[in-house]
């Protein structure tokens, strides 16, 4: 780049010489550019690799959270997206927003404590309830923020699971039911399908509505 610059430098010089050109101030600004641009090159460059890397991780978060079900290795590479993400993201307009990722974040950490509590096979301790209900307090400020974006099945992913966790069974389906986002439903339904198995599991007088719901769900998946 420092080579290219003074290569371009010297042109022009020759060109103001070859036509008598007295008025030196417009090289001298050339030159100002050149030097300028030459030396912020290597920072623009990392920048636009951050963005690159930034967006890969953010994907996949995305895919590990709904295709996998793995909330522990999507938090990881959410975070990973979050140290990524590049100073100037306003001008990589197809890489997510830094406020997108922190949402991602917030949600995969709910989800991380919840995927604990509900394979437990035995109720809730008291310090276990009071970090459903902290998650849940996450998940209340998160649907503020997504509130009518693409984004909302995450809240409502993460309340279905709390309250299922919590043994709230009416509350869980009610978000089931708005934990499907409109594109994408394929993973949704299916994790829509195993709370309602686990509500079968957990409550015998819904067990066949419970049951039944698991059925459709996994037909729309």
């Amino acid at each position: 780049g420092v080579l290219l610059c003074m290569a371009f430098i010297l042109l022009v010089m020759r060109v103001a010489k070859a036509k008598d050109i007295d008025n030196i101030s417009g090289v001298i600004a050339i030159v100002g550019f050149c030097v300028s641009f030459s030396a912020l090159w290597p920072w623009i460059y990392e920048q636009y690799t951050s963005a690159k890397e930034a967006e890969e991780f953010y994907k996949t978060s995305v895919m590990m959270d709904q295709q996998e079900y793995d909330p522990e290795t999507a938090l990881y590479y959410a975070k990973k997206a979050q140290r990524k993400l590049p100073v100037l993201n306003a001008f990589f307009p197809k890489i997510p927003k830094a406020e997108d990722i922190s949402h991602q974040v917030a949600y995969l950490k709910g989800m991380v404590s919840v995927k604990e509590l509900l394979n437990l096979d035995r109720p809730l301790k008291q310090s276990e309830k009071t970090r459903a209900m902290r998650a849940l307090g996450e998940a209340n400020i998160l649907e503020e923020m997504e509130k009518n974006g693409k984004t909302y099945y995450r809240p409502c992913t993460l309340k279905a699971q709390i309250y299922t966790a919590l043994g709230q069974y009416d509350e869980a389906q009610k978000w089931i039911d708005k934990s499907i986002p409109d594109v994408d439903r394929g993973f949704s339904c299916i994790r829509a399908a195993t709370l309602n198995i686990c509500i079968a599991k957990n409550l015998h007088e819904r067990r066949e509505e419970a049951l039944s719901n698991a059925s459709n769900y996994l037909e729309k998946s």
